[in-house]
């Protein structure tokens, strides 16, 4: 009986607390950080605070080798939340400049709400071939955190 490893699990993201042997990586994107959530920008309705809380969503930033911001790279959201699927969307970095020049931004729904790891982003190229591990993703009831971020790398 084999063991399953990482290497068996193509949607697992290659960052280990203890070494592994494998050297390089398995696709040519890895994400610069953990997925984290913050207050969106759009959360500006000093009037009424309970309007800023319609909206939840994805955004982040693909980079290159050099970390300078990579455009035209192609980023997949799908999953469900609130068990309600999310139709699978693509778009290209520099679609969306809500965080930099080489941003993507995801309408996810029009309120918080708290899910676990049901939604994932994944950097695809033009035929839909994964060139990323899936990124997934949890999401918040409140509105202090209803703007996940998610930013890729390219290392190879």
């Amino acid at each position: 009986m084999n063991k399953k490893t990482d290497l068996d699990q193509p949607d697992a993201i290659f960052r280990t607390v203890t070494p592994t042997s494998v050297t390089g990586y398995l696709y040519p994107f890895i994400l610069v950080h953990e997925p984290y959530m913050k207050e969106s920008p759009y959360n500006d309705n000093v009037s009424n605070p309970l309007l800023n809380c319609n909206w939840v969503g994805v955004a982040g930033q693909v980079f290159d080798i050099f970390e300078q911001p990579l455009e035209g790279v192609y980023i997949r959201l799908s999953g469900s939340i609130d068990g309600i699927e999310i139709k699978q969307q693509t778009m290209q970095s520099g679609d969306a400049n809500l965080l930099g020049e080489a941003g993507f931004e995801f309408f996810i729904a029009d309120k918080p709400y708290t899910s676990q790891y049901a939604l994932w982003l994944q950097i695809v190229d033009e035929y839909g071939e994964p060139l990323s591990a899936k990124a997934h993703f949890n999401t918040s009831v409140h509105c202090t955190q209803n703007l996940i971020q998610i930013d890729f790398i390219k290392v190879k």
